[in-house]
């Protein structure tokens, strides 16, 4: 951080500093022996020694302005405690010996103490404008890790929240970036008031805020502050034809020093309770908590096993069969990824691929999956008579990237894996993160011949505006909408709706996590294309899904 980066000036403000005060001293003898006729002898050349002054005020001035730069408030503060010094210094000079000769190291004092006005007020300016947001005022990141810093220093218990807008993404998108930019404002007026002058407000990034709260603050202030602000419409613009918007607000709370010590664990603490906010109801406020602080242990670990297993290539791939719903003739597989140290250490996909989600991982992940799934299945899948489809999984972290298609056209070359039997699948979460992106390389990979599945359909806040724009080949149901159709005819006529979006947008549909063949034979009638899961067969080991290629070929 930035105090850790200045914390070598002082001993370059005290080298200088002593070279100044040496000068003055040079100064202050030679005008001391200025009736005499006192000279200094270089070679063969003798100097009187007040002609000297001149070069020595030079290099004091140069000192002090060197010293400005190098921090322009303890800089600032000694050279003009010098300069003064040095202006009382000749006016006692010209009181003294009845001369004008000290009045042009007056007039370069004054100069220089202009120019040192000027300099630090010029790194000023940069200070604020790099420590404060360009939108609100507030301080932003930086300003905020500077404030953490100097209130831990102090050793005072406060507390730090993280407040989030969540659905500020669409609010700016349906009404605009002015009205956005509104919303910004009135969020920050209202944490600003909200705070009651007992913290510091700042804003971290788009639609993210920090506080730093004194500890006598009562957190229930903020909470209740937060529904009653927050929690129905929020006005952007009065008049004639008002605007109003609908915020869904969280914020997570971590204490200091009760819960973190240090400003890094501080803000993991104050993140991971921002993140069980935003899994309760809108404008809620969740506190750290020991519990949380044993899922972040756990989080590392989980982050230690990913790490481990793409160094040491521990991860193993499995194949969960896909059927036609009428024939039972095999459309493909799904491919899941596991893994397995060396020491029989394993973790359950639904937990660290979050977190190589979190931690950007997941990209070294999805590539691995890629290549060693393709490379794996490239003899068996390519050679076989019926057009077998290949299905992996890839985040929202790698679609959403500039180069992935040019990636997976890459990879599919190297490997020789025919392009018309690879399908991609992605969640409707890759929309929320870069929707203009993620539609690109979706082109790019239709091109090619790239197949692409839109996951989990039903979970997420896709609009339908958002699935036309998506040239989607196959719908894939959630296991959740399945669960409950045995039993439910509201669910039945759910999922019979689903389907039926899907053949609306000429895409293929298949229901996932199909336990029983009642459930199958509902999905038939409902016209579902086809079904994976248990009820006819598990996940596969490669050595088995071989066999099964074999067996059927």
């Amino acid at each position: 951080m930035r105090l850790n980066k200045i914390s070598h000036k002082p001993i370059h403000i005290t080298f200088i500093m002593l070279i100044n005060i040496s000068m003055l001293l040079l100064l202050f003898r030679s005008n001391m022996s200025l009736n005499a006729e006192s000279s200094l002898q270089i070679g063969t050349m003798s100097l009187p020694i007040f002609s000297m002054n001149g070069v020595i005020q030079l290099v004091m001035f140069l000192g002090c302005i060197l010293i400005t730069c190098i921090s322009f408030r303890i800089g600032a503060r000694l050279s003009y405690g010098l300069m003064i010094f040095l202006l009382i210094y000749d006016l006692f000079g010209i009181v003294h010996t009845k001369s004008l000769g000290p009045l042009p190291g007056m007039i370069n004092a004054l100069l220089c103490i202009a120019a040192i006005f000027v300099i630090s007020k010029q790194f000023s300016l940069q200070e604020k404008e790099s420590i404060t947001d360009y939108v609100t005022g507030l301080y932003n990141m930086r300003g905020f890790l500077d404030t953490l810093q100097e209130k831990i220093a102090k050793s005072s218990p406060f507390t730090v929240v993280y407040f989030r807008i969540d659905n500020f993404r669409m609010i700016n998108d349906n009404l605009g970036h002015d009205m956005g930019t509104r919303l910004l404002f009135e969020v920050s007026r209202e944490l600003t008031d909200l705070t009651h002058g007992l913290g510091t407000v700042c804003k971290i990034g788009g639609s993210e805020y920090a506080l730093v709260l004194a500890a006598e603050y009562d957190l229930e202030s903020l909470r209740y502050g937060m529904k009653k602000r927050f929690g129905g419409k929020v006005a952007l613009e009065e008049g004639d034809y008002p605007v109003y918007c609908y915020p869904r607000v969280y914020a997570g709370a971590v204490r200091f020093p009760e819960d973190a010590l240090d400003a890094s664990t501080l803000i993991k603490y104050a993140d991971l309770a921002l993140f069980h906010a935003m899994k309760a109801h809108a404008n809620s406020l969740v506190c750290f908590d020991k519990e949380m602080g044993q899922e972040v242990l756990r989080q590392n670990e989980l982050e230690g096993i990913v790490k481990e297993c793409l160094a040491g290539d521990y991860f193993y791939l499995m194949y969960q069969p896909q059927y036609d719903t009428r024939s039972k003739e095999l459309r493909g597989f799904e491919t899941l990824i596991r893994t397995l140290l060396p020491n029989g250490t394993s973790a359950a996909p639904a937990d660290f691929i979050p977190v190589a989600e979190k931690t950007n991982l997941i990209i070294e992940v999805d590539n691995y999956v890629l290549k060693r799934a393709l490379t794996e299945m490239v003899d068996y899948i390519s050679n076989y008579v019926e057009p077998i489809i290949l299905s992996i999984n890839i985040s929202a972290n790698s679609i959403s990237r500039d180069d992935f298609a040019d990636h997976v056209e890459e990879v599919l070359k190297e490997t020789g894996f025919p392009a018309d039997r690879l399908e991609l699948e992605i969640t409707e979460y890759s929309l929320a993160e870069s929707e203009s992106m993620t539609i690109e390389n979706i082109g790019k990979l239709r091109k090619i011949g790239v197949k692409i599945a839109l996951d989990d359909f039903g979970t997420g806040y896709t609009s339908l505006a958002q699935l036309v724009k998506l040239p989607i080949n196959l719908l894939k149901i959630d296991k959740s909408l399945i669960d409950e159709i045995e039993s439910s005819e509201k669910s039945r006529d759910f999922v019979n709706v689903v389907i039926y979006m899907g053949h609306l947008m000429d895409c293929d549909v298949i229901s996932e996590g199909v336990e029983s063949q009642m459930q199958v034979d509902l999905l038939r009638e409902q016209n579902c294309d086809y079904v994976q899961g248990f009820v006819w067969d598990r996940p596969l080991y490669y050595e088995a899904a071989v066999a099964m290629l074999e067996r059927r070929k």
